[in-house]
C-alpha cells in the first residue's frame, strides 16, 4: 500500500505543481503501470513456488502434465 500511496502522491504534487501546458498527463498512467509491474514482478516468483509446493496433490493431470508444469513453474519462479 505504501508504494501506491507514495507514488500516487508523488504523481499528484508533481502534475498540480505545474502549468497546465507543461502538465504531461501520460505521467500518472506511467507511474501507475511501474509500480504495479513491481508488485506482480515480486509476486510471480512466490506464487509459482506455493503452485509448485501443492503440484503433488493436484488432481486431474497426468504425471507428464505435472511435469510439464513443474518444469515451467520451476522456470517462473527462478524469474528475477
Amino acid at each position: 500500500m505504501e508504494l501506491f500511496h507514495g507514488t500516487s502522491t508523488g504523481i499528484i504534487l508533481t502534475l498540480l505543481g505545474q502549468t497546465s501546458a507543461d502538465r504531461d498527463l501520460l505521467l500518472s498512467p506511467i507511474a501507475r503501470d511501474a509500480a504495479i509491474s513491481m508488485i506482480v514482478g515480486q509476486m510471480v516468483p512466490g506464487a509459482a513456488n506455493a503452485l509448485r509446493t501443492h503440484l503433488p496433490t493436484i488432481n486431474g493431470l497426468s504425471p507428464g502434465e505435472k511435469l510439464l508444469l513443474s518444469e515451467l513453474l520451476d522456470r517462473v519462479a527462478a524469474i528475477p
